[in-house]
């Protein structure tokens, strides 16, 4: 669990899930290349390295699963999208990664939930999601 900030809209909750997996990110040794990378075909919440593999990440904070959990929330279509999204990154975007073609790419959820009373949020990873 992760301390966090007490905010009440729904932008802020997503902002605030997707900076609590940029840290987690970084405190495993990632490297953050792009944080709400947007082009015109749409939107990637997280784009890091490491190694040898660039990560594409889906942040989807919810705080409560009354409606279902944040990962039933990456439908087929948002993951279509984000895989567009991933290969105009890596033809147009790759300036920032070295040696782009020697890389692997996968797509990840993280699955936030926050609890706005103790001020927590638990991160569930779901690696090579899609």
């Amino acid at each position: 669990m992760l301390s966090i900030p007490r905010e009440r809209s729904q932008a802020a909750l997503a902002r605030l899930g997707e900076e609590v997996c940029a840290r987690w990110l970084m405190s495993h040794g990632y490297q953050i290349l792009c944080k709400n990378y947007t082009c015109p075909i749409g939107e990637i919440d997280i784009i890091a390295k490491n190694d040898n593999t660039v990560v594409f990440v889906e942040v989807k904070t919810r705080t409560t699963c009354a409606i279902g959990t944040p990962e039933e929330a990456v439908t087929h279509s948002k993951q279509h999208r984000i895989r567009r999204v991933a290969c105009y990154f890596l033809s147009v975007g790759s300036a920032v990664i070295e040696d782009s073609q020697a890389l692997q790419c996968r797509f990840d959820v993280a699955a936030v939930t926050v609890d706005r009373q103790r001020r927590r949020a638990k991160i569930r990873w779901i690696v090579d999601a899609f």
